[in-house]
């Protein structure tokens, strides 16, 4: 989950958008996959990910989330997952 919290203007809304955004990292993981790649990058009004995942352990999907204000998480798509 990424949060954005902007104390300084609180009830004010401006805005989140990622610009060519990476994420790795190598330690242990409690969750059923580890990724070896997470990207993100806005486009046409829209941020974009994408992933590769280095193991996945009985996964079916990955579910898409989005929330206003980091609060209230709705499914906005799902993604098939490799499985095993």
């Amino acid at each position: 989950m990424f949060k954005w919290d902007d104390p300084d203007h609180s009830a004010t809304d401006h805005g989140l958008s990622i610009d060519s955004f990476s994420l790795a990292w190598a330690l242990p993981s409690v969750l059923p996959i580890s990724l070896s790649v997470f990207d993100g990058y806005p486009a046409n009004g829209f941020n974009h990910m994408s992933w590769t995942t280095k193991t996945e352990i009985n996964n079916s999907a990955f579910v898409i989330e989005s929330a206003r204000l980091g609060r209230n998480f709705d499914s906005i798509g799902v993604v098939k997952a490799s499985g095993n």
